[in-house]
């Protein structure tokens, strides 16, 4: 559940640095830029997209990262799963039941 801690700072870092309420403008942050980038979008659309594509596939590494760490690392997580490839089986259910 730590990953989630780490996307939610770096995306609320980002959402008030966009609003003007996050880090002073002389810091580089991928809100700040996506702010100064949204005024030349249709000129020079690149300002806008790299710091928003950044921010995206850093969010995203970090959750595909968590989400795998925890599917093999869970026991509990792995319990349950071979419970349920065991019930699944034929020799589990009972005579005439569902198939």
């Amino acid at each position: 559940m730590g990953h989630l801690r780490h996307r939610g700072a770096i995306l609320t870092e980002a959402g008030l640095s966009f609003l003007g309420l996050g880090v002073p403008v002389a810091i580089p942050s991928w809100g700040g830029m996506l702010a100064e980038g949204r005024q030349y979008v249709d000129t020079r659309y690149w300002l806008a997209l790299f710091p928003g594509a950044a921010l995206f596939m850093t969010v995203m590494a970090i959750n595909l990262v968590g989400d795998t760490l925890r599917d093999t690392l869970d026991p509990y997580l792995y319990a349950r799963r071979s419970l349920e490839q065991l019930l699944m089986t034929d020799r589990y259910l009972p005579e005439g039941g569902p198939r």
